[in-house]
């Protein structure tokens, strides 16, 4: 028996097929045989599907890590731009909770939605908001992003600025306040934003006598600043007409988590107002 060749054809239905030619010498007679075979497409299909999957880590990646090149080049290769990960993280998203600015740019410039949702609710503003990035919050209030969003826990931009003791803090507080944030919205706990800034740990105590010529801790210096972040943050939304009278769930005030907190210094001046 001989093989004497094969090629493509096309079958009724429409599915590919490899036709081969089979040649029997049988007393003397030459019989041929055409078989059409069916051609395995899964494997092919496998192997272009993995092909985009690893198109789509390689994206997402390069947003996390703010290789704008990398992204450039994923874009000019096709990749959706508000493709999501596991847990619906877009590159905007990816790129605006590490604070690169410039990724982030480039993105908006090439139409990414700065309102899509990751599976908790969380935006690309709420991310840049939590941690503080400044010059991220502002390129994508400037980008249209819906300043008033809530996640699935109903949180807000502006709760997520107050929550985190960043440095940036009351700047992006005062930022998302003058693009029209709602300052007394309240979550599904009924916290508002100041309820939130409130709603800590109070700043550590004085060192006493005998330790005050000496060294501080480190972590006792970064609690002292945090708390000091905080009590401006505090000062910040009450200046902005934060209502002082809203309640949460369980009926308290502000006034009343900070005095919960132990939070003595903010309390007394949630009281004179």
């Amino acid at each position: 028996m001989a093989i004497s060749g094969g090629k493509l054809a096309s079958s009724p239905g429409g599915k590919n097929r490899y036709l081969v030619q089979a040649q029997f010498l049988i007393n003397g007679f030459v019989f041929i045989l055409t078989v059409l075979l069916p051609v395995n497409d899964t494997f092919a299909q496998k192997q272009e599907a993995t092909k985009a999957m690893d198109r789509i880590s390689n994206f997402l990646a390069a947003a996390e890590s703010g290789d704008t090149a990398k992204i450039a080049e994923s874009l000019n290769q096709g990749t959706e731009i508000d493709v999501t990960d596991g847990h619906g993280q877009t590159a905007l998203m990816l790129a605006a909770d590490e604070g690169h600015v410039d990724t982030v740019k480039l993105l908006l410039q090439h139409g990414a939605s700065p309102d899509l949702q990751n599976r908790f609710g969380a935006t690309a503003l709420m991310l840049a908001s939590f941690n503080g990035y400044l010059e991220v919050v502002t390129e994508l209030l400037k980008a249209g992003a819906d300043v008033n969003a809530k996640s699935k826990n109903g949180y807000t931009a502006l709760m997520q600025a107050a929550v985190k003791p960043n440095e940036a803090a009351v700047q992006i507080i005062n930022l998302l306040l003058d693009y029209g944030a709602d300052i007394n919205a309240q979550d599904k706990e009924g916290y508002t934003a100041l309820m939130r800034a409130v709603d800590r740990p109070p700043p550590p105590p004085p060192l006493p006598p005998f330790l005050r010529g000496a060294k501080k801790p480190e972590w006792y210096d970064r609690k002292q600043r945090e708390a000091e972040i905080h009590l401006m943050v505090v000062k910040t939304l009450m200046m902005r007409g934060a209502d002082l009278s809203l309640r949460d769930q369980r009926g308290r005030t502000a006034l009343d988590i900070s005095r919960m907190n132990q939070q003595t210094r903010i309390s007394e001046i949630l009281k004179s107002r």
